[in-house]
């Protein structure tokens, strides 16, 4: 029995040597983007979760305040006041829709002419009043003025400085 050995058979040694710990690393390379691949996928669907979650939550609040604008449309006080706006009293009004926005919970609420000039608001006591502001500029204003639902979600309002949630609709008048 020789204790020599061939040098074949120390190069298949050798290429052992190197083949299992590269297969390992390769075979562990390997699990990890598959782990990798799964984490990001996992994370997809709880963002996508996530995202459907707000939506719903963010149209039901949106929909706490779909009511008003038409609500304030029926009332007498207000068709009354867009029959003849220039010989009446706006106090009334101003007062009336105040009482809406603190019922309501709302910031502010205002009504504008056929001119997109707002004729009564809510904070008409306030130094920065809507009242005498022209919103012809906005894309709610001509969707309402055409007779649909002006709605204007989280404008930027350069008047009162501050983002808005706005829904509008036509009144006749």
């Amino acid at each position: 029995m020789s204790s020599h050995v061939s040098s074949t058979e120390w190069r298949w040694r050798l290429l052992w040597l190197i083949a299992i710990p590269v297969g390992l690393l390769l075979f562990m390379w390997q699990a990890a983007q598959f782990a990798r691949e799964q984490a990001l996928s996992n994370l997809q669907d709880d963002a996508e979760n996530e995202l459907r979650l707000s939506a719903a939550n963010l149209n039901g609040y949106l929909l706490r305040y779909d009511y008003l604008p038409q609500m304030l449309a029926t009332r007498e006080g207000i068709q009354r006041f867009l029959a003849s706006p220039d010989s009446q009293d706006p106090m009334p009004l101003n007062l009336l829709l105040d009482r809406f926005r603190f019922t309501s919970g709302v910031s502010d609420v205002y009504l504008l002419d056929r001119d997109a000039d707002t004729i009564a608001a809510s904070n008409w006591h306030r130094p920065n009043t809507f009242i005498g502001q022209n919103y012809a500029f906005r894309s709610y204003y001509s969707d309402a003025i055409a007779g649909g639902q002006g709605r204007f979600f989280w404008a930027w309002d350069p008047v009162v400085r501050a983002r808005l949630l706005l829904f509008l609709t036509g009144l006749v008048g």
